[in-house]
């Protein structure tokens, strides 16, 4: 074996880089594992359970259900506190119409004694029923004309803007209890919890007023949320049927699903065995055919050669001579295209075998190879058909296209997967531009959609004058 044509197979934990010939473009084993994991994931096809495709299913939908409960009923809450808080205001509106403005008098404006006491008698046998904490009367200097606390009757305080807005505007105001303002002192212990109103009055004298009542919060919206309690029962009932309902639908759609997945797994089966059956034939037919008869008539053609040794003229020899070794020649080639049609069997020989087998003839012609192989994994006929094709395109693709004169190839396999990397120092193309004749790479477009099929994906980085790198990678299950 010369020293410029050497295979070499490295069986073990040996690193790729060393067995790389000299001179090829050769990228380190970060470099590979960078390559791979561009596509790693993306296309492996995983098999999932029936069984664990609906628990999956079941889960999802647990976690959504809760979620629109959840939210649902912050919804029904919020919608019975404002549906409170608007009955809060409609009541405010109901006791100025109807209560406040006939017993306000100008006596009251001016703090008579007696029109004071008058009016806190009606204040407390109409208005403070359940739910009403606290009533005032302002005028708009901030003074409290009346409150049912007599503490705070007298006292001035600085009116805020939206009080202000409720006199000029005649529209009630309804906000939260402020617990850090000063007329609220009484109020600190539960202001939190308090909702309060204000509304316009006026005085018979036209002197323009502020009537202020306190809710309770709680109290104001308990019919709201009363309704509320009621509903949201039957809202989550509602609910978890749907999602019950939602079960048997999706058995029978995942059920489909794997059926249909391995019909379509079986089917691929029959493609690869109907291909594998025709390439058969056709190698059988070939070598049966027109091989045998081709090896005859260059036996006859070297025994023709022969007798006429000495008899014939040298010339006619020469020319019986040279059809037969080109016959033997073209022999030779059929029987290189019977290999390639029909691969050996891998699952007697091996996969290691069969790439060995695959680099032997660049070696014979005078091509540098190495072939670095982990130890053999069980893999399945159609990931070692896979493997096989691609690493053959490459090799293929190297000689006849990429004039490269040292070849290498690499096989490793990492978490339940076969990476398979073919590297050559050729004159390198463009992957992404067509040939020259217009038409697409035909071979690596196949090689993709075999890798596909088997649920991993090809990669081929190459460039004008750097060479080609190949990477194919296939769940080794």
């Amino acid at each position: 074996m010369s020293a410029t044509s050497e295979t070499a197979a490295h069986v073990g934990a040996g690193t790729p880089e060393a067995a790389e010939p000299s001179g090829v473009v050769v990228e380190p084993a970060r470099r590979r594992r960078a390559l791979s994991e561009r596509f790693r994931g993306r296309g492996s096809a995983v098999s999932v359970s029936p069984r664990v495709a609906l628990l999956q299913f079941a889960l999802g939908g647990l976690v959504v259900l809760t979620l629109l409960a959840v939210v649902g009923a912050w919804i029904l809450h919020n919608a019975a506190i404002e549906e409170g808080i608007n009955d809060a205001s409609a009541l405010a509106d109901t006791q100025v119409k109807f209560v406040v403005a006939p017993s306000v008098t100008d006596a009251l404006v001016r703090q008579d004694p007696t029109a004071v006491a008058q009016f806190d008698h009606t204040v407390r046998s109409l208005l403070l029923e359940p739910g009403v904490v606290r009533i005032k009367l302002w005028d708009t200097g901030g003074h409290v004309l009346y409150s049912d606390d007599q503490r705070l009757i007298g006292q001035r305080f600085v009116l805020a803007d939206d009080e202000l807005d409720a006199v000029r505007t005649g529209v009630s105001v309804t906000t939260l209890v402020d617990a850090s303002s000063p007329e609220n002192i009484l109020e600190r212990g539960n202001a939190a919890d308090l909702l309060q109103v204000y509304s316009k009055v006026t005085a018979p004298n036209g002197t323009p007023l502020l009537y202020e009542v306190y809710f309770e919060l709680d109290k104001i919206a308990a019919p709201a949320l009363s309704n509320v309690n009621r509903l949201l029962p039957a809202f989550l009932v509602g609910l978890v049927a749907l999602w019950l309902l939602q079960l048997p639908l999706a058995w029978r759609l995942v059920t489909r699903l794997k059926q249909s997945q391995d019909d379509r797994e079986a089917l691929h089966r029959k493609v690869i065995e109907a291909s594998d059956n025709e390439r058969r034939r056709i190698a059988r037919d070939l070598h049966d055919g027109v091989v045998q008869s081709l090896a005859g008539v260059s036996y006859s053609l070297s025994a023709v050669a022969d007798r006429l040794r000495g008899v014939a003229p040298g010339d006619a020899v020469a020319d019986v001579t040279d059809a037969a070794n080109l016959t033997r020649d073209g022999v030779r080639e059929l029987r290189t295209l019977i290999s390639e049609i029909y691969p050996p069997n891998i699952e007697q020989l091996g996969l290691q075998a069969a790439l060995t087998d695959l680099l032997t003839p660049l070696t014979a012609a005078g091509l540098e190879t190495r072939l670095d192989v982990a130890p053999d994994q069980p893999l399945s006929r159609d990931v070692s058909s896979v493997l096989y094709r691609a690493a053959q395109e490459s090799v293929r693709n190297a000689v006849t296209h990429s004039r490269a004169e040292r070849v290498a190839l690499s096989l490793d396999y990492e978490d339940s997967t076969a990476t398979l990397v073919v590297r050559d120092d050729g004159i390198g193309f463009d992957p992404s531009v067509p040939r020259d004749d217009g038409r697409p790479h035909f071979g690596l477009l196949l090689m993709g959609e075999l890798a596909a099929e088997a649920g991993g994906e090809a990669l081929v980085e190459s460039s004008p004058g750097w060479g080609t790198t190949v990477v194919v990678e296939v769940p080794i299950r």
